[in-house]
């Protein structure tokens, strides 16, 4: 039982992507905001006037407050095309 303990906050100290990211710190108190929330950001940010569409949005969060988001987007509507000779 102890050496389970002991995996979980080993695991849980080195464990390099965080769910949550601290944004601030005032005295004892944090501020922090989960990864799936700046994903859905990202997502609202990139699908706001329909133009586009959000695929595949990932969050990495380092320890420090560093984040970095990698989104794939596709156009909304298909535009026509036409060729020229």
């Amino acid at each position: 039982m102890h050496s389970e303990c002991g995996f979980t906050l080993l695991r849980s100290i080195f464990k390099r992507n965080r769910k949550t990211v601290i944004v601030a710190k005032e005295g004892g108190d944090q501020i922090t905001v989960t990864r799936d929330a700046i994903a859905s950001q990202a997502t609202h940010v990139i699908e706001e006037d329909g133009a586009y569409a959000a695929k595949r949005v990932s969050v990495w969060a380092k320890k420090r407050g560093h984040v970095r988001v990698a989104a794939r987007v596709q156009p909304g509507c298909v535009l026509s095309t036409q060729t020229v000779q």
